[in-house]
């Protein structure tokens, strides 16, 4: 699950992204509806960075920046992985019951 807050207001991750994707029927991530669950399905098992689902989203999303949001000296990007702060921003891999939390906040 990906949740994304942009001071203090949770931001909706938008239904069908990855779906009927520039000629692709449906990447290898994707969701079906905006409740930030992300779909991972492929044909093995794979450790997928979140970093793949911006991707196929067009959005940006590092240390320093997630969407157009970027962190300067009043504004920080946490980023936590079920409660626990993680440091691994794009590169973080979630799980099927996992919460991974995208705050952009200030200092």
């Amino acid at each position: 699950m990906l949740e994304i807050v942009i001071n203090e207001q949770q931001i909706s991750i938008p239904a069908n992204t990855g779906i009927n994707h520039d000629g692709c029927s449906m990447r290898g991530v994707h969701t079906h509806d905006s409740t930030g669950k992300i779909h991972v399905e492929m044909d093995k098992k794979y450790n997928v960075p979140i970093e793949s689902f911006f991707i196929v989203w067009g959005e940006t999303f590092n240390e320093n920046q997630i969407l157009d949001y970027v962190a300067d000296e009043d504004h920080e990007i946490i980023v936590t992985l079920d409660g626990e702060r993680v440091y691994t921003y794009e590169d973080t891999v979630v799980d099927d019951q996992e919460v991974l939390r995208i705050e952009y906040r200030e200092k």
